[in-house]
């Protein structure tokens, strides 16, 4: 593992990667809990807004955090957890003025 690499540098990276129906970073939408490395894998804490996301939704995000980390030799290890009711209604929030369409 690169020691240059740090939890910070992993969240920054983080901050670039967009929802794939809605012009907002992850982070922006209150969908990354946590971050940890371990050697060269990199274990994401997702919150969702719903249990029954789609299947092409969270590939898609999964294939999009993946690619960003590639660049950085890092494997993604992405675990899923219910999104709090607060950050759900600020996630529809922005999904309703920034939402660009289905995957």
């Amino acid at each position: 593992m690169n020691e240059n690499i740090t939890r910070e540098k992993i969240l920054d990276l983080l901050d670039t990667v967009e929802h794939p129906e809605i012009a907002c970073s992850l982070p922006e939408l209150g969908m990354i809990l946590d971050v940890a490395l371990e050697g060269d894998l990199v274990h994401v804490a997702i919150a969702l807004p719903m249990p029954n996301i789609m299947d092409s939704v969270r590939l898609k995000i999964e294939q999009d955090i993946a690619d960003k980390f590639q660049v950085l030799n890092l494997e993604l290890q992405a675990e899923y957890f219910p999104m709090l009711p607060e950050v759900r209604e600020k996630f529809f929030s922005l999904a309703r003025t920034k939402w660009k369409g289905t995957v």
